[in-house]
């Protein structure tokens, strides 16, 4: 009996990335979209006009909302917008403590009300709404001296 684990599925995943990045191609994939690797960065953008962004020296969306800070030593590692949503993924320098008190701090002053909350040791998150928008964060702690945050934008 064969056993195939997420972890051999990551492998068979990444592999053909691996290769692109390698080759610094873009691919088209007829009626859904393409995938471009270049520069240590994968783009995958799709035929409705979605977008992620993913790796190395990535930088804030053009579109990406005013009203949603960023911290500023931020190092971006994914960004994905959709029609209904963005999403921010990064790392800081900061505590988890720290992090999670800036979008506190910040997503109140910007009139967003805190809803659900839960602060768990390595991991804050909170959701915050304004009109028909969601705003969820997660901040966790990642490797030695980083911290991962984690922004989900719906409408």
């Amino acid at each position: 009996m064969i056993r195939i684990t997420f972890r051999s599925l990551a492998w068979i995943a990444l592999l053909p990335l691996s290769f692109l990045i390698s080759c610094s191609k873009e691919v088209s994939i007829p009626g859904q979209g393409s995938v471009e690797a270049k520069d240590n960065k994968v783009t995958v953008r799709g035929a409705d006009g979605s977008q992620v962004v993913a790796g190395d020296g990535i930088e804030l969306p053009k579109d990406w909302p005013k009203e949603i800070p960023i911290l500023d030593d931020a190092n971006i590692k994914m960004a994905m917008g959709q029609a209904k949503g963005r999403s921010l993924n990064y790392e800081t320098a900061k505590e988890p403590t720290e992090a999670i008190a800036f979008y506190d701090d910040a997503m109140s002053k910007g009139g967003w009300e805190t809803g659900q909350t839960m602060d768990l040791p390595g991991m804050s998150n909170r959701t915050f709404t304004k009109g028909d928008q969601n705003c969820h964060v997660t901040v966790t702690s990642a490797k030695q001296s980083t911290t991962n945050v984690q922004i989900v934008l719906s409408n």
